[in-house]
């Protein structure tokens, strides 16, 4: 039987701690691989040789960039919230620019419109709703004292 080569054990047996030392993602890594795989198709999406008829093209970009701002957010564990906005709006003017370089494409103010009321919508009500409340603060504190893990 083939053995891990560290304790000598193989890769099936169990120490019986419930520990097998391999980690979990955290949802922070998995949200941070979703906002990098969405600005993945943003940006290819925007390459195409055509564009969205109106509106249709303002709800893709308030959808899109909505979608970012969250998935950054999580990603960052809500604790630089104006990094988080400022850089998905640098982003979306990013793509606007780059686009107005593109020769079948063109660039629209709207279309920033959308992405910065979008950013801002995303990022402000993620900033009123999932504030840090006293009840998780307190919480935190009693499982500290306690000496628990979580």
């Amino acid at each position: 039987m083939p053995t891990d080569g560290i304790r000598g054990r193989s890769p099936n047996s169990h120490s019986g701690s419930g520990d097998s030392g391999v980690r979990a993602p955290s949802p922070n890594s998995w949200a941070l691989l979703g906002a990098l795989a969405l600005l993945a198709q943003i940006f290819t999406l925007n390459a195409l040789p055509f564009e969205l008829v109106e509106p249709w093209d303002k709800v893709w970009h308030v959808l899109a960039y909505g979608a970012l701002t969250l998935l950054l957010w999580i990603a960052t564990d809500g604790r630089r919230p104006m990094l988080v906005v400022t850089a998905v709006m640098l982003l979306g003017a990013g793509d606007e620019l780059r686009q107005a370089l593109w020769p079948a494409r063109s660039a629209d103010a709207l279309d920033f419109a959308a992405v910065a009321c979008a950013t801002v919508v995303t990022g402000g009500a993620l900033l009123f709703f999932g504030g840090k409340r006293p009840s998780d603060q307190a919480a935190r504190l009693a499982v500290a004292k306690s000496g628990l893990k979580r």
